[in-house]
């Protein structure tokens, strides 16, 4: 997602939207990508009123999104610790609610993508080297029952 960012040295945030999980802010978001919402296309053959068939297309099922988020490393573990509540052998996986809200220059709200029954699908926190200095980005896709934009 493309949009106005601040800079802190190397650290590149975002400015122009916010992040929340069960209400709660995420802090060092880099971007988010994948806010997208299809509709598969179903073709159906229908009888017209002289009794021809005619085919038509018609909307299928809606396939939700998956939402890829880049957060700058962090010392807490909130994403890790939700991600490994999802994994199958869990029995208390735990789906959450995420809000991505876009915002105006003076900060108001202009547009809100809310996700429902939200879990983490892959967690990774990217490549590991003596040589590195720094936190390393965490990147994350949460997988979701439902998708509203409001």
């Amino acid at each position: 997602m493309a949009g106005e960012m601040t800079s802190i040295g190397s650290l590149v945030l975002a400015k122009d939207f916010t992040v929340q999980i069960d209400g709660i802010q995420l802090t060092m978001i880099k971007e988010v990508s994948g806010l997208e919402s299809r509709v598969e296309v179903t073709k159906e053959v229908v009888n017209t009123a002289d009794g021809k068939q005619v085919h038509i297309s018609v909307p299928g099922v809606v396939q939700l999104p998956s939402v890829t988020i880049v957060r700058q490393g962090s010392a807490d573990k909130v994403i890790a610790d939700w991600h490994r509540q999802c994994l199958p052998d869990k029995t208390d996986a735990e789906k959450k609610n995420v809000t991505i809200a876009e915002h105006t220059s003076d900060f108001s709200v202009k547009k809100e993508h809310v996700l429902t029954g939200c879990w983490v699908s892959s967690y990774n926190t990217g490549q590991l080297s003596a040589a590195g200095s720094g936190g390393k980005d965490e990147t994350f896709v949460i997988e979701c029952d439902g998708y509203e934009i409001k």
